[in-house]
């Protein structure tokens, strides 16, 4: 086992201190409603918890990185980058990132609609090629980019067009032609605006309307409106060579000794197939943290046409907008969670307190449900739940 507790200055050479721990049980965001116990709770509180959580439940690795719209104050790591090696994981290990993923692509449709090139309101059908098949007509009628970036447009969670089994990595990727197969023969889940069904095909979509109003491919989408503005030199659509060096290898839900793959993703990439890496990310939540405080910079305003999906939570571009009650006073917190069989991670972040997290693993399941209510715990200034 290898554990890492890096403060601010770690990375730029300072000292790293090894932790211990401890953890228990957790609720769901839904049923925040407890009281914040004794404070200040030190940042070495939750990352022994995490610790003990990822101990108790056989995850392989993870990192979380504790920040503010100062900068990110701890990174704690535990865990190595395949059991195989033993070598440590580490703050700049490359992971895929799952439905984190949809956060980068919401700030990339955001940043086309204040430019102009993107109208929320109009049909998606106005964005599709003429010679789209009748059946995506018919499937997405009066459905509307706005209903898109909030899963309302009707579509069905996942692909058709390529199948996979249980928990097996997805190796072939979906092409920009099999996209506008699985929309004529989708099996819609209700009308446009009628249903709330998180949709990893409708971001895929919006990746592909993206580069058609843009003229640029997603690729390219990426680096201009996520990476070079926020110093993210290790995100990537396709790892280069120094990112498959770094990669952690992920690992199967329901066991924790077999070792999976990253998934080949395609046009899915726009929903959930970008690589990164947690000190690239923790600069991304630094400066949106920083942004919904000062309220200053639109493009990272991600909630601002959200629309409701449940009672307390709403979802915009990429992110979601929950409300929970803390000290008997509702507040909102922004996240968003990932979890594709192998790698697994969470975003989260509250503005009032200043408070955000990133973390990253390669094991989906309950230990990574443990690490994200923990996750949850910090950003609202309370002690880790037992």
């Amino acid at each position: 086992m290898s554990v890492t507790w890096l403060r601010k200055a770690a990375l730029a050479g300072g000292a790293a201190v090894l932790c211990v721990s401890a953890f228990g049980n957790a609720q769901t965001v839904e049923t925040l409603t407890q009281k914040s116990g004794d404070y200040p709770v030190p940042v070495s509180r939750y990352a022994e918890a995490g610790i003990e959580a990822a101990i108790a439940h056989d995850v392989p690795a993870f990192v979380m990185a504790f920040v503010s719209s100062a900068g990110v104050e701890e990174f704690v790591s535990h865990g190595v980058v395949d059991r195989q090696s033993g070598e440590p994981v580490v703050p700049t290990t490359q992971f895929q990132i799952a439905s984190l993923s949809k956060i980068q692509t919401g700030i990339i449709v955001r940043n086309l609609v204040l430019e102009g090139k993107l109208d929320l309101d109009r049909p998606i059908l106005d964005y599709l090629p003429d010679t789209v098949d009748s059946r995506v007509s018919e499937n997405l009628g009066s459905a509307t980019v706005r209903q898109l970036v909030a899963h309302r447009s009707g579509l069905p969670r996942d692909t058709s067009v390529i199948t996979r089994e249980g928990n097996d990595p997805l190796l072939e990727p979906l092409t920009s032609d099999k996209l506008l197969q699985d929309l004529a023969i989708a099996e819609m889940v209700g009308a446009p605006g009628e249903t709330y069904e998180y949709s990893n095909l409708g971001y895929a979509l919006l990746g592909y309307i993206a580069e058609r109003v843009s003229g640029m491919p997603f690729e390219a989408l990426h680096a201009s409106y996520v990476t070079d503005r926020y110093g993210m030199s290790r995100t990537m659509v396709h790892l280069d060579e120094a990112g498959e060096k770094a990669l952690a290898t992920p690992y199967r839900k329901e066991d924790a000794f077999r070792a999976t793959q990253p998934w080949n993703t395609g046009t899915l990439v726009a929903a959930s197939g970008i690589f990164s890496t947690p000190v690239d990310l923790s600069s991304l939540l630094v400066a949106q943290l920083g942004a919904y405080r000062k309220e200053d910079t639109p493009e990272l305003d991600l909630t601002d046409a959200a629309i409701s999906v449940s009672e307390g939570r709403s979802y915009g571009f990429g992110l979601n907008r929950q409300e929970v009650t803390l000290n008997d006073v509702a507040t909102p917190l922004f996240y968003h969670s990932g979890d594709m069989d192998g790698y697994a991670g969470f975003y989260v972040f509250q503005p009032e307190n200043d408070r955000g997290v990133v973390m990253l693993t390669t094991r989906g399941g309950e230990g990574a449900d443990k690490l994200r209510s923990l996750a949850i715990d910090y950003v609202l200034d309370r002690a880790p739940r037992n």
